[in-house]
């Protein structure tokens, strides 16, 4: 998440606008990096400039282990590519008209990538552990333990059984 937050993903001030998901990570890339100074991506492919920005310390500085694990990430959502398109994760999802900020457009990535497929479901587990101490005591302690396991089905995802449906 450090990694998303320091290229700008997460970002909800700045707006940049895009025509394409492959657009977005360059863009975002030079919003974040041009808050701090003049340089922009231009014909440097997107790697070398990211390296150069994210390694060297000038701007975020992460180490190789970081870097590499970020692209990793970065490529399996869909937002990074050897021949430079998103098209084929976000197929199907259109590239939203005018501005918004880095963080919509991630979670608009995020919300299509991370979707259960049909076989998938969630699942919720609570476990809470309450410590009740007497009054007159310090030393005496009651210990209640609770915890909940609940699965989604055909009814509805687990999290909205527990927490949004009203019992009946």
């Amino acid at each position: 998440m450090q990694s998303f937050k320091d290229l700008g993903l997460l970002d909800d001030h700045e707006e940049v606008t895009i025509d394409s998901w492959s657009s977005f990570l360059p863009r975002t890339l030079s919003a974040r990096v041009k808050a701090f100074s003049d340089v922009h991506i231009n014909s440097r492919s997107l790697e070398t400039f990211m390296r150069e920005i994210s390694l060297g310390g000038q701007f975020f500085n992460i180490s190789e282990e970081a870097f590499r694990d970020a692209l990793g990430a970065l490529k399996w959502l869909g937002l990074w590519s050897t021949n430079g398109s998103a098209k084929d994760v976000m197929a199907g999802v259109a590239v939203p008209l005018g501005p918004h900020t880095p963080l919509e457009f991630f979670a608009m990535v995020l919300a299509h990538r991370l979707r259960y497929a049909a076989t998938e479901r969630d699942m919720v587990v609570l476990s809470h552990e309450v410590i009740v101490r007497g009054r007159d005591s310090v030393h005496q302690e009651e210990v209640h333990r609770s915890s909940l396991v609940a699965y989604g089905d055909g009814s509805g995802s687990a999290m909205a059984k527990t927490v949004g449906l009203p019992p009946r």
